[in-house]
């Protein structure tokens, strides 16, 4: 399926994934973008953030790119047909000082894409938010948290943002943890998701998906 002015994050997310995997580069989805990958009706990133692995050859993922009419732009790579633009942050795999170590790959009508697990993903949106402030971080990260409810570990989130909440941001993290349980409680399957603990499901693992 080739990318067009309709196409959503989610359809070039699979689109750019896919042309990568094809080049031997496994990118990785994160940031907003994978929280819009997870929960678009909540949460809409205008552009789609990759970590690349370490010695990724930039000259293999500018000819991928390419190939599905992604070009490069100063910092980012623009497409003539959607308004979606790639970033690719400098790695490693990282939420707040805490680095992933696993992901989920996912698959659908022969398309692939790599992305942060959900509960990661929330993670990451509790951070941004606590960092600076960016409401609309926080309702990503209970949006993620309404809409993957089944991979939703809340205790390996509350233990992360323990870890990140004793360092510098302490009161901010505090302050975003009191949003974040007060936007859970108003979810309609709050009590499903609070009672929930699988952590055999945290870590990454392979998922065929139709969007």
């Amino acid at each position: 399926m080739a990318i067009s002015a309709s196409s959503s994050l989610v359809e070039v997310a699979f689109e750019v994934g896919s042309a990568l995997e094809g080049a031997g580069v496994q990118a990785v989805l994160c940031g907003g973008s994978a929280a819009t990958f997870y929960a678009s009706a909540v949460y809409t990133s205008s552009d789609l953030d990759f970590v690349l692995p370490f010695g990724a050859s930039a000259r293999d993922v500018t000819a991928a790119l390419g190939k599905i009419g992604f070009g490069r732009e100063a910092a980012y790579f623009a497409h003539p047909l959607t308004a979606y633009t790639l970033d690719f942050p400098r790695g490693p795999l990282a939420v707040g000082g805490q680095l992933i170590q696993s992901h989920d790959v996912v698959r659908a009508r022969g398309r692939i894409v790599r992305i942060i697990t959900p509960n990661d993903s929330v993670c990451d949106r509790l951070t941004v938010n606590a960092a600076w402030g960016d409401t609309s971080a926080l309702r990503a990260a209970i949006g993620v948290c309404q809409h993957q409810a089944a991979r939703i570990d809340l205790e390996t989130i509350g233990s992360f943002v323990a870890a990140e909440g004793s360092r510098v941001y302490a009161g901010a993290f505090a302050t975003t943890m009191n949003g974040f349980e007060r936007g859970l409680a108003e979810l309609p399957n709050f009590k499903k998701i609070k009672a929930s603990k699988a952590p055999e499901l945290v870590a990454g693992r392979e998922i065929r998906f139709a969007p």
